[in-house]
């Protein structure tokens, strides 16, 4: 890639960060994935009970407090450790999977106020 197009590449992917920054009002990371938790059981949680869970992403409040979803730069089983440890619930009482499709979700919550960060 000669020094033009470099240009080029990094101002657009500068502007993007800039856009990215103010949907989600806060850093974001490239290589970031959207992660959901779906609590097994009947088990619920309030993420906003826990604010020491902003430090792993990216949270929007769900309507049941069953399947909560993260926006999150961590290695999934990094973000399971990491969420175990804050919340104490045990990996065995939740799923955790990758969700894939969900960039408009984002910024649609964000817009009707739904955002935790």
């Amino acid at each position: 890639m000669n020094s033009s197009n470099q240009q080029i590449t990094k101002g657009l992917f500068e502007k993007y960060q800039e856009k990215q920054n103010k949907v989600f009002g806060q850093k974001i990371f490239p290589l970031s994935a959207t992660y959901i938790f779906s609590l097994k059981n009947g088990l619920t949680l309030n993420v906003t009970e826990y604010p020491e869970l902003k430090q792993l992403g990216y949270w929007i409040q769900p309507a049941d407090q069953i399947n909560l979803r993260v926006w999150s730069h961590l290695s999934q089983p990094a973000l399971a450790q990491k969420f175990s440890e804050i919340t104490g619930i045990k990996s065995e009482q939740y799923y955790l999977g990758a969700v894939s499709g969900v960039q408009d979700l984002w910024s649609a919550n964000s817009a009707a106020g739904n955002d935790l960060s």
